[in-house]
């Protein structure tokens, strides 16, 4: 049993060793452009996503307080 993991440590350990020396290619300046808009995009996309929606519920939830407010002075139930 001890042997068995004594193979394993040791073939995970040469295969962690070996992986270390493909690095991934270097890339040119226009890839890295094209990249960084990818992130840049994504990420501005989520925030504006995040914003859209906190503004639909605050909006939602602002006319249910004005509407009611305007019901309950007219003395309207609802």
């Amino acid at each position: 049993m001890k042997k068995a993991f004594f193979i394993l440590g040791a073939a995970i350990i040469s295969l962690a060793v070996a992986s270390c020396n493909n690095a991934p290619a270097p890339m040119d300046a226009a890839a890295m452009k094209t990249k960084a808009d990818s992130i840049y995009s994504a990420g501005r996309q989520a925030i504006i996503d995040a914003a859209n929606a906190n503004c639909a519920t605050a909006g939602a939830t602002e006319s249910k307080r004005v509407c009611d407010s305007i019901c309950s002075a007219n003395g309207v139930g609802m």
